[in-house]
């Protein structure tokens, strides 16, 4: 990312997706809530924000990442019409799952720090880190701050 049409266009579109929060004076409703407190499970409701927040989320970070608007829109095209994942990549998502499953049961203590709690409160997140830094290095995706 840099400063370039791509960076003003990510800042727009979450402002964007910030505005309706501001305008209808929703943006601190849920600033002490848990979601799904006290269940298993989130219900249809808020799985549906959850999926809704984290893809719009995403979808943005294609403008951060891209090097022009129109790559970025070279990639939206691609996922809607030619999106597939590689073999090699699906024991990663497994990993992956693994943090989402690992990040939802701890949802109570989310702002837990390593300072409060001691660096072993969660040894399995590390575990799992740890697993996701050897797959990274053995399949030798560049990550992004390393291209600078």
């Amino acid at each position: 990312h840099g400063a370039n049409l791509t960076f003003v266009f990510w800042g727009l579109f979450h402002a964007i997706l910030f505005l309706p929060s501001f305008i209808f004076k929703t943006n601190r409703k849920y600033q002490t809530a848990v979601v799904s407190e006290g269940k298993l499970l989130p219900n249809f409701n808020d799985f549906n924000k959850i999926i809704i927040t984290f893809s719009l989320v995403t979808f943005g970070w294609i403008f951060f990442r891209s090097e022009s608007i129109l790559d970025a829109f070279k990639y939206i095209e691609i996922i809607l019409l030619d999106f597939n994942i590689p073999k090699t990549y699906l024991s990663f998502l497994v990993h992956v799952m693994l943090i989402l499953i690992l990040d939802w049961n701890n949802r109570y203590c989310e702002r837990f720090s390593i300072n409060t709690y001691g660096i072993f409160k969660h040894p399995i997140y590390f575990i799992k880190l740890f697993l996701i830094i050897v797959y990274f290095f053995q399949h030798s995706v560049n990550f992004i701050y390393f291209q600078f």
